[in-house]
């Protein structure tokens, strides 16, 4: 079949359907909570994005609304990477949580949506949405909007608003995600994702939204584990790495902190590939996790950020942060600190954290990794990392933090010889690193000796006799998390061990992907 460019569609009328009333506490309005005019003489819009809801949301709420969209409206294949979505077909919700909440957001296609046109083909709009949507932090209510925007990242005309994330599909016709989102302002653009072929002109769809209390178990702190002093005689710093915060968490909690930063903080391209890090101006975090977690940072650009300076240009700091950021395994909480760090390995001055994984972007301003970590303690280093053309001074930035659980389960079972053998439930994605700390046995494997799909799988660890298997390891990132295991002699007889079913293991957990 021929590939039609979605532009050649029909045009389509843009009525809207009517909302449907507000559930619970959550307040829904179709409006735009500052309207966009054309005034004289040149008729440019005034208002910005062109919302098309309103929606105010407590921590456990529910909102719904209805109208139609253009089938193709979130996600035209004719258009540049960078401007794919057509911001007049796709409505916008200018969306306000009251609270830190887990906030759900399911786009779906409806087929009653009355068409008000009286000499349409049918009394209603197409039930045939395949959905996609965008969710940035902020509003854009003022100045120009734009007839394309970026639906996976900056807006170009949409300076207030920082992309967070987006989903799609061109399989099916609903669409959910979760995501741990702090208190404030977000914009979400909804819109259709047809395949290029199916040119089916506007769409009828039913959007939900769902906000759910995170967990209280977090604790954040603006203090360093262990302040550094600057004894005498030599005013040297003495508590090793200079944290901003101390943040603890246990599973499905969340936790944000904000602040500001240097534009270069977290890589400066003039210093060398071991030293890019500027230690002072970049934010420390001393993290615990009290249990084995699915652990998610995202770093975001922030643009109301106070400037306590009452001489500066701006009473607020820049909202222009491209995001770094570094995780390591430890906390270094003596000796003396140094003026740069590696962001992209160990820390030459910090022998107590362990590099474990980096991300950085200079293309959007809002970034968010996830990996799978073992309980225990860790250091975060987050900073900016702006293109070395842009000296744009500090720049404020949203910190937010979220655990989910994770469980790999590990039994130990004996196998012919006394050879040991190790079963596993398995993650998608993850792979497995085995070192063995006894002194007759070196021995490790990289790879994918489990199929990684969650099936149950095994390894052998060619050792008859008791050796502790030390850096059991899931890699995904260049991540990783260890603990130790112990294994006992089999006597060869094929059985498992009684004890080892349901009880006799550990948990190991290393970093997993976005």
């Amino acid at each position: 079949m021929m590939k039609l460019p979605k532009h050649t569609r029909p045009l389509a009328f843009a009525f809207l359907a009517l909302a449907t009333v507000p559930v619970s506490a959550s307040t829904v309005t179709q409006d735009d909570p500052v309207p966009n005019e054309y005034p004289e003489p040149d008729f440019i819009t005034n208002g910005g994005i062109p919302y098309t809801w309103t929606v105010r949301m407590a921590d456990r709420d529910t909102a719904e609304m209805s109208s139609h969209v253009g089938a193709w409206s979130w996600d035209e294949d004719a258009f540049p990477e960078t401007a794919k979505g057509w911001t007049h077909t796709s409505h916008w919700v200018a969306l306000e949580l009251e609270k830190d909440t887990s906030f759900t957001v399911r786009l779906q296609a409806k087929s009653d949506v009355p068409n008000p046109d009286p000499d349409a083909e049918s009394p209603t709009f197409g039930g045939h949405l395949f959905p996609g949507f965008s969710l940035y932090r902020g509003w854009q209510d003022h100045g120009e909007d734009g007839h394309t925007f970026n639906n996976v990242g900056t807006i170009a005309w949409a300076p207030d608003v920082t992309y967070v994330a987006h989903a799609s599909t061109t399989e099916a016709h609903t669409l959910e995600r979760t995501w741990h989102l702090a208190a404030g302002k977000y914009s979400l653009a909804l819109g259709g994702n047809s395949p290029s072929t199916l040119a089916e002109g506007r769409q009828g769809y039913l959007a939900s939204f769902t906000t759910v209390p995170t967990a209280e178990s977090a604790t954040v702190r603006q203090e360093d584990p262990v302040p550094n002093t600057y004894p005498e005689p030599d005013f040297v710093t003495d508590g090793g790495l200079p944290y901003t915060w101390t943040v603890r968490m246990e599973n499905a909690t969340f936790a944000s902190v904000s602040a500001h930063v240097g534009a270069w903080s977290w890589d400066e391209d003039a210093f060398p590939e071991t030293a890019k890090g500027w230690t002072h101006t970049s934010h420390w975090v001393a993290l615990e996790l009290k249990e084995n977690a699915s652990f998610t940072v995202r770093l975001s650009s922030k643009d109301d950020v106070p400037n306590p300076d009452p001489d500066a240009e701006s009473p607020t700091f820049g909202g222009h942060l491209f995001p770094g950021f570094s995780l390591y395994r430890g906390w270094q909480d003596h000796g003396e600190d140094g003026h740069t760090f590696n962001n992209v390995g160990n820390i030459a001055w910090a022998p107590d954290v362990t590099y474990i994984a980096h991300a950085s972007t200079t293309e959007v301003h809002s970034l968010e990794r996830t990996w799978h970590l073992a309980a225990g303690k860790y250091s975060l280093a987050l900073g900016g990392n702006s293109p070395s053309a842009l000296a744009e001074g500090r720049q404020g930035i949203l910190a937010e933090f979220a655990t989910a659980p994770l469980d790999l389960n590990l039994t130990i079972a004996r196998m012919e010889g006394g050879h040991k053998m190790l079963r596993s439930h398995t993650h998608e994605g993850l792979r497995y690193q085995w070192q063995s700390s006894a002194d007759l046995v070196k021995w490790s494997a990289m790879g994918d000796p489990f199929t990684g799909d969650g099936s149950l799988q095994t390894m052998h660890l060619p050792h008859a006799g008791k050796a502790t298997y030390a850096r059991l390891a899931i890699l995904a990132d260049h991540a990783m998390a260890h603990e130790d295991m112990t294994v006992e002699p089999g006597d060869g007889d094929g059985e498992a061990d009684p004890e080892s079913e349901g009880g006799n293991h550990q948990h190991q957990h290393g970093g997993g992907g976005e």
